[in-house]
């Protein structure tokens, strides 16, 4: 899937390889599936604002930096 929701899932995943973090040990950190959160990863599901909140805390951003704010 092409578009915001990819965009947002390449900044997850490239955040969380970054810091380290195995895919199911984040999905269980922020109360994801690993399934979910290779959805996510990958750009084939969209999250609620909710979700990018506790994504974004796992990673230790704010959530418009995996949305492309500053």
């Amino acid at each position: 899937m092409e578009g915001v929701e990819s965009e947002i899932g390449v900044r997850i995943k490239a955040l969380r390889k970054s810091n380290g973090i195995s895919r199911r040990s984040f999905a269980m950190m922020v109360g994801l599936s690993a399934s979910c959160l290779d959805e996510v990863e990958d750009g084939s599901r969209t999250i609620s604002v909710a979700t990018l909140a506790r994504i974004a805390q796992g990673l230790g951003v704010l959530p418009g930096d995996l949305i492309g704010g500053s």
